[in-house]
This record gives structure tokens, C-alpha cells and sequence, in this order.
């Protein structure tokens, strides 16, 4: 993909230019010996160009959601790593973590190697609002009991990367959607290609033995 390489004098707005990008990578001349090769990746993104900010030449680099670009964003995040003056932002928002951003990027990386991405992604779950019932269910008591038998909704949750550490509140006032993509934000999933919060639906059903 050609590059327009030519040096522009507007100032990098970082919030606003990586708000439709998966990353934005901004960083200085560097004198590390490793520096011509991350140019040389920088400059096959999806969009490049030479920022002259205050006298400093900043090569900008952004990055689409797609396999190609998800491969060269990590190398140029390797090649980068412990220069002075890099900056990077995701949406609209500064990556705090490197490296969780990478493995993030890792984690979409093997979904392309599957035959079926959501084999890889996807995560099949129960109604939320049931599990406090399920785990009642599970207590051990001395004598006879009486069960019965509950059907219950079964849900596909878009993210196993986000699944562990996601908490839904049933009673909340926001959708279970909403509650998926602001866990997706907090915990860094939100700029993964395949994150879509509106893929949480209603699959199947299932039929649970519990106490009574």
C-alpha cells in the first residue's frame, strides 16, 4: 500500500484521530538500531504519515480492525517498546497497558486461525438471572429432598476472553448488552474486531433438577 510519507505541519490529536481506528501508534526518531524497521512496518499500515509537532518529527501510524493490521501493530509495539515519547490510543482512548493490548490483539489473532472464529470466542452460558438459584441448588442436606425440574434461557456470550471476569447485575437499570460492552471497556476487550456486545442472545434452553 503506497504512503503519503510527506511531513504535515497540523498538530496529532490522539482522542479524536484514533476514534475509528483499532490503534494509533505516534512515536519520535529514535536512535535505537531497531528504529528503520519500525518505520518500515509504521509505513505499511493501513494509514501513515510524518507529523511535524513543535520541531519533532512524530511518525503516525494507525491501524485497522483486521488480521493484516492486528500482525503489524504488535511488531511495531515490540520495536517500540521503551522508547521515549511513543504514544498510543485505541478508540479514542490511551493504552495504559502494552502488553494487555497486545495479548488482546494475540487472543483476535488465534480467533483467524480457527475454521470457526466463535468456536474460538464465543462462550455458551445461562440465563444470568438464574444463577443464584443454580447455586442454591447445589447445597447438601441430611435426609430425603424434593426437586423439581426449571428450564432455563441459555445465552451465547460474545467474549471467553471477557467471560471470567464479567459480572452481571440482573437488577441493573442498563441492558445485559450494555452491562457486556462496559466490562469489554473496563478490562480492554473493547477494540478486539470481533467484541460485539450485541451478540449476546438467546441460544437454546436447558432443564435443571432443584431443591425445593
Amino acid at each position: 500500500m503506497k504512503q503519503d510519507i510527506s511531513v504535515v505541519g497540523s498538530p496529532i490529536d490522539p482522542y479524536t484521530e484514533s476514534s475509528d481506528w483499532m490503534l494509533m501508534i505516534a512515536f519520535p526518531k529514535s536512535p535505537s538500531k531497531g528504529f528503520p524497521l519500525a518505520l518500515s512496518i509504521a509505513q505499511q499500515a493501513s494509514e501513515f504519515r510524518i507529523v511535524d509537532s513543535a520541531g519533532i518529527l512524530m511518525h503516525v501510524a494507525h491501524f485497522a480492525p483486521n488480521e493484516r493490521d492486528a500482525k503489524l501493530a504488535i511488531e511495531l509495539f515490540s520495536q517500540t517498546g521503551g522508547w521515549k515519547g511513543v504514544v498510543a490510543y485505541s478508540k479514542g482512548r490511551p493504552i495504559k497497558e502494552r502488553w494487555a493490548f497486545i495479548s488482546m490483539l494475540e487472543c483476535y489473532l488465534e480467533s483467524c486461525e480457527c475454521t470457526d472464529p466463535d468456536a474460538h470466542c464465543c462462550v455458551v452460558i445461562d440465563d444470568p438471572s438464574f444463577e443464584p438459584v443454580k447455586s442454591f441448588s447445589m447445597t447438601i442436606s441430611v435426609g430425603p429432598s424434593t426437586t423439581k425440574p426449571v428450564e432455563v434461557d441459555r445465552y451465547l456470550f460474545p467474549c471467553s476472553r471477557l467471560w471470567p471476569s464479567m459480572r452481571f447485575q440482573p437488577d441493573h437499570p442498563s441492558s445485559l448488552q450494555d452491562q457486556i460492552q462496559a466490562a469489554g471497556v473496563k478490562n480492554g476487550c473493547y477494540a478486539c474486531p470481533r467484541f460485539d456486545a450485541a451478540r449476546f442472545e438467546k441460544i437454546s434452553t436447558a432443564t435443571y433438577q432443584i431443591d425445593v
